[in-house]
């Protein structure tokens, strides 16, 4: 995690939503990061949308896609 980065929810193995308290204006505060690297997203407006972003990469057996 980069300085100035809280994370608030963490999906243990694959990635994390968190807050960003140096967004920019007009732009949502939450991010969603996958720890394989292959997704990295921010300006999400609510935790739970981020939330709902993150957990679409895990399938209903809890299975990384």
């Amino acid at each position: 995690m980069e300085a100035g980065f809280f994370a608030t929810y963490v999906i243990e193995g694959v990635g994390e939503v968190g807050l960003d308290p140096d967004h920019s204006p007009g732009v949502g505060p939450y991010y969603v990061k996958l720890y394989d690297g292959t997704y990295d997203a921010s300006g999400f407006d609510t935790e739970e949308e981020a939330c709902m972003e993150l957990e679409y990469f895990v399938d209903a057996r809890g299975h990384y896609r």
